[in-house]
Formats: C-alpha cells, sequence, structure tokens
C-alpha cells in the first residue's frame, strides 16, 4: 500500500459509500463538493484504481471499490477507536492510575479520595499498592508505579516530593492504662510489653532512642495489633493518619513527644517525568480539603 494515504481520504471514501453520495460525504466531512471530489481523486491516484465510476447520474462504486471499502471499514473504525481513547487518555478520562502508598494512607485519607476521584473518572482503571515506604521508593524510581504516597526523610536526586501534611505516631493503649499519667516519648516503650509492625520510620526511632527492651511481638496488621492492645497483650505504635478509620473503642491515643515524633507525607514522583492525566487529576485531589 502505498505511504501516500491519508486517514482523511480513507474518511471520504467510507463515507461517500455509506452515504451513497459525494454531496451528502461532502456535507458530513464539512467540506465543499469539489473538495470533496478532489480527496477521492487523490485516493484513486495513489492506489492506481478507479473506485467510482462517473456517470452524468452520479457516481457508482466499482468491483474494486466495493471491495476496498470492505477491507478499509473495520480497520477504519479501529483507528477511530483508538484515536478516541488517546484523547480520552489525554483528558485523563480513560486510562491507568498507578500508585504505591503506604497501608496507613491506603487504609485512610488514599481510599477515601480514589472514591471521589473513581465517581469523576469512571473509565480510569486504578491500580493500588500497599508498601512499605522504602518500597514505595523503588517502586517510584523504577517506574513500577507513577505515583508514590508516603515520606521522603532525606532528599533523594531520582525523585521529587511534594507534602501534603504532617503525620504525628502515637502510642496506642487500653484506657487506663500507666501510660496514659505519664510524658509519652519514645523511650517509654522500653517499659512496656510493644507490640511492633515493621515501620521504617517507626523502628528508625525507637533505635534512635536507644531502646533495648526488644518487642514483644511483631505483626503485619492493623487490626492485629488492636486486637493484642484490647487483650492486654501489651500497647502499640500507630500513625495518626490512621486512626480516623479505625474502631478505637477501648482504647487511648497519646501523641508521642520529641523529635522523629512527627513525618511530612506526600506525593512522590519520579524526577523529570510528566505525570499522566489521571495520575496529575489524582495529586491535586489529594491536595484538596
Amino acid at each position: 500500500m502505498s505511504t501516500n494515504l491519508k486517514y482523511r481520504q480513507l474518511k471520504a471514501f467510507a463515507m461517500a459509500v455509506e452515504t451513497g453520495s459525494f454531496k451528502a460525504a461532502a456535507d458530513r466531512l464539512s467540506v465543499t463538493q469539489p473538495s470533496f471530489s478532489s480527496l477521492i481523486k487523490e485516493l484513486e491516484r495513489d492506489v492506481d484504481v478507479l473506485l467510482f465510476d462517473r456517470t452524468t447520474r452520479g457516481c457508482v462504486l466499482t468491483a474494486p471499490g466495493q471491495a476496498f471499502y470492505e477491507e478499509i471499514k473495520g480497520a477504519l473504525g479501529q483507528l477511530e477507536d483508538a484515536y478516541r481513547y488517546i484523547q480520552d487518555v489525554g483528558k485523563g478520562s480513560r486510562g491507568k492510575l498507578s500508585l504505591a502508598a503506604l497501608p496507613s494512607l491506603a487504609a485512610g485519607i488514599v481510599t477515601g479520595k480514589l472514591g471521589e476521584f473513581k465517581r469523576s473518572h469512571p473509565g480510569v482503571r486504578i491500580l493500588l499498592s500497599e508498601r512499605k515506604n522504602d518500597q514505595i521508593l523503588e517502586a517510584v524510581r523504577r517506574g513500577e508505579v507513577e505515583l508514590g504516597i508516603g515520606s521522603m526523610w532525606q532528599p533523594d536526586p531520582d525523585l521529587r516530593f511534594q507534602p501534603l501534611f504532617t503525620d504525628r505516631m502515637m502510642f496506642v493503649v487500653p484506657k487506663g492504662h500507666p501510660l496514659e499519667s505519664m510524658r509519652p516519648v519514645w523511650k517509654s516503650a522500653d517499659r512496656f510489653d510493644l507490640i511492633l509492625m515493621p515501620s521504617g520510620p517507626t523502628e528508625f526511632a525507637l533505635k534512635a532512642s536507644q531502646m533495648t527492651r526488644p518487642p514483644a511481638f511483631e505483626v503485619e496488621h492493623l487490626a492485629t495489633a488492636l486486637a493484642m492492645v484490647r487483650n492486654g497483650l501489651g500497647i502499640t505504635i500507630l500513625p495518626s493518619s490512621v486512626v480516623p478509620t479505625l474502631n478505637m473503642d477501648g482504647l487511648a491515643c497519646l501523641p508521642i513527644q520529641g523529635s522523629l515524633a512527627t513525618r511530612p507525607l506526600g506525593t512522590i514522583v519520579r524526577q523529570g517525568t510528566r505525570l499522566s492525566a489521571p495520575a496529575t487529576a489524582f495529586a491535586a485531589l489529594l491536595r484538596t480539603p
């Protein structure tokens, strides 16, 4: 096939066949009839085949023209579908949103904002993974996800961080626990059985406070940690961002005092990349109250 073929020529040809009239097809294509006839002549010259027989009564599709139409009509429809799809992707109404978030955020603010996003972008496929903070940074760096939601303790030349809000770490204890009458600092964890959920910032802060007592338990899930606290097995540490999403009946939250008890949380993207329309829209949504 000649590389001179143009979409507008093919579209004009298909319209002429489907309407049975050059005039009607020219009106649908919003061109004059002489301009439309020129498009058909250019196409016939490019394929070196007569597609229409011109008579005093009009133009009649030739046998090669009919065969040509049967060949291109499906491909033309697929091309137009693909064009509409990529337009929708550019507008953010189609496509994919891939992000990784801390479990505490995924269970709280991220899920809430994703609900809003889905209502305004129903055609976008959402891929959310829950990861530890260092895993989020690595996933963004490698391009496994487009958008990360977590914390950056130090600058990274490969990544760009935009803060959203500040999180505070909190001891969670049964109501009436002795820690309620004390000033809660990281070192307080040395005095009680600690139920620890692996977390880079928490483990770093405990180590920096020179905690000597090893955790009594290490668990993976928030629900498990809270159930153990309720059953008198110890205390745990949670970020304030996740507390509103949990059943805290019978439990008390004590904001930890001192350094390393707060952390900036925000969006993380790869340096030098341009976010897709869905990711741009979702990042903007995260910044709204």
